[in-house]
């Protein structure tokens, strides 16, 4: 909402004020890191923002900011746009970004490049380094385990009043204490286990699951084995369905691999649903390397997308969640989307039954370049799922800007991740 077109940006003092037609947002910058917003009526309230600001900001301060933000907008304008309208763009646009440069110089260089690779609630992080001797060395050792103390209002089921004094307290006991607070095993292994989690996969949803995991009895060897824990591993290794159809060497090929390792998870997901429908409910039997299951998912999606059943293209799906384009057109029949899999040659024929739910929702992607999009709903919010095009393969940049522009967009609440 704050990002919208029609919001205004100014920066005074060590703070970043933004307006916006349903109220305003100001954020105090380093060392004190506070933040408030205000809605319609005019009720201040202090608040620790989730998502990536840092991000954000930063993009509205890089140099073509302007020129990127009138071409949008000249290609949503009407026709006939009067030149003085024009100026009067290009001039909140460039007080934007003269706003975002002016707050972002108030933090510490490094500190503001490795925070904002997290891919959200840098606001909370940040006020934790600002504001709690020792947390800066937390980070530098442990980035996951200062994330979840920065996070912990959302990650304890007993959230404290003052977190940031609990955070004191604790950064001067040893980090068993820490991951007793947070609900992990007080062990050191887990400690080390955290260590190891990629700064682009830590999510709050991600550390849940991980402390579930951590949590159980059969706590999987790779947690300890593994060098690093990136976004595909955690999936697999948080996942019981999953975490027993990948050997080990196939969690150590993905980490290691050119290809982003959460699509090596969807693709082994995405092929223990699609054997268990075409062999009577049986496993899928292990996957020891990524191009073996690659070889095998490409094979059963192409055996499901010419077995498309009666039973499939007879369910009802409801409307899509967000509104389509010329270029990004919704599925709304299970006959488009087995014909978006036989086109494509990939699985998506395998989600008719999730988007039946309402869990998932499937897109047509036709510029800049042809993909298919799927969008999956997380409690109330929806979010960027998989943006695949022929065979699986990853998409340009500019395919997934394109998708991350008409998300913001059409549905301005949604989530996008990194």
């Amino acid at each position: 909402m704050w990002q919208g077109a029609n919001s205004r940006w100014y920066a005074r003092d060590d703070k970043l004020i933004v307006s916006h037609p349903h109220g305003a947002l100001v954020l105090a910058g380093w060392p004190r890191c506070l933040a408030w917003r205000c809605n319609e009526s005019k009720v201040w309230e202090q608040f620790r923002p989730t998502d990536p600001i840092l991000r954000t900001v930063g993009a509205t301060a890089s140099p073509d900011f302007v020129r990127r933000a009138m071409c949008h907008f000249v290609k949503l304008a009407p026709r006939d746009v009067a030149d003085s309208d024009l100026e009067r763009q290009r001039a909140g646009m460039t007080r934007r970004q003269e706003a975002a440069v002016t707050f972002l110089a108030l933090f510490p260089p490094e500190l503001r490049a490795e925070v904002a690779r997290l891919p959200e609630r840098h606001w909370p992080v940040l006020a934790l380094l600002a504001r709690c001797q020792g947390a800066d060395e937390l980070y530098a050792s442990n980035p996951a385990l200062a994330f979840a103390l920065a996070a912990s209002g959302a990650l304890r089921d007993r959230p404290v009043a003052r977190p940031l004094r609990s955070a004191r307290s604790l950064l001067r006991k040893p980090r068993t204490a820490i991951l007793e607070w947070l609900g992990f095993p007080p062990a050191p292994w887990v400690g080390r286990v955290l260590a190891k989690i990629a700064p682009r996969a830590m999510t709050l949803r991600n550390l849940r699951y991980v402390r579930t995991a951590l949590r159980d009895e059969s706590v999987p060897k790779a947690f300890l084995h593994l060098p690093r824990l990136d976004l595909g591993t955690l999936r697999i290794l948080t996942d019981p369905e999953l975490r027993d159809l990948a050997s080990f060497t196939l969690l150590a090929e993905i980490d290691g691999s050119t290809l982003r390792s959460a699509r090596a998870a969807y693709l082994l997901r995405d092929a223990a649903r699609m054997h268990a429908a075409l062999h009577a409910g049986r496993p899928l039997p292990v996957q020891r390397s990524l191009a073996g299951l690659e070889r095998v998912h490409d094979e059963l999606a192409a055996r499901q997308n010419r077995e498309g059943d009666q039973a499939t293209l007879a369910l009802d799906l409801p409307p899509a969640p967000v509104a389509g384009t010329e270029t990004i057109v919704p599925l709304e029949t299970p006959a488009d989307i087995l014909d978006e899999g036989r086109s494509m040659n990939h699985c998506v024929s395998s989600y008719v039954t999730d988007v039946a739910r309402g869990s998932t929702y499937i897109y047509r992607v036709l510029e800049p370049e042809r993909a298919t999009l799927s969008l999956v709903k997380h409690g109330a919010t929806w979010e960027v799922g998989q943006v695949s095009g022929q065979r699986n393969r990853q998409v340009a940049a500019s395919t997934w800007a394109a998708v991350v522009n008409w998300l913001r967009q059409w549905a301005p609440d949604a989530r996008v991740q990194a």
